[in-house]
């Protein structure tokens, strides 16, 4: 349980959904049995995957024991809601590499996606949460970069939408 495994802020989980049924769905034709996998160019990989994007938005941490312990939680959260209106949001440092809703499947240098254009081009709206430490007694903001090394016990992602 202390061991650190790493873990990606964005996740492409594309490579491990199972294929589409239909594209393997065999059918008679004039020319004999025809599957649509047959079509592909190398039908024995299949075809070019779209990216199935997931972000990271909340980390467990368990510090202690098997025995006994405590719990802490990391989570993306909206700041006025989170600490009121008159927040200032200035002292918090960028929470994540895509802050926009608009994300690119292509990885940047240190490992996160980047961002392909920007709220106000393409009408979506910009993601504003923040990260925060959650204990018993006490809620502070965080950097992405403290999240990604702590030591977690369960990690949650969402599906990223690119609409």
């Amino acid at each position: 349980m202390d061991d650190f495994v790493s873990f990606p802020e964005m996740l492409d989980l594309a490579p491990f959904l199972a294929p589409n049924r239909q594209d393997y769905k065999v059918t008679k034709t004039a020319n004999g049995p025809k599957a649509t996998y047959m079509d592909w160019p190398n039908p024995d990989q299949g075809p070019e995957l779209e990216p199935v994007m997931y972000r990271l938005y909340a980390v467990v941490v368990h510090m202690g024991t098997m025995i006994g312990g405590h719990y802490i939680a990391y989570c993306l959260v909206d700041p006025e809601q989170m600490f009121g209106p008159n927040h200032n949001l200035s002292e918090q440092a960028p929470t994540t590499a895509t802050e926009s809703a608009s994300i690119s499947s292509e990885p940047s240098q240190n490992g996160t996606s980047t961002e392909s254009g920007s709220a106000s081009q393409n009408g979506q709206k910009k993601d504003r949460r923040i990260w925060c430490f959650c204990s018993d007694t006490s809620i502070r903001t965080a950097t992405l970069d403290e999240v990604l090394n702590a030591r977690a016990y369960l990690c949650f992602y969402e599906k990223v939408t690119s609409s």
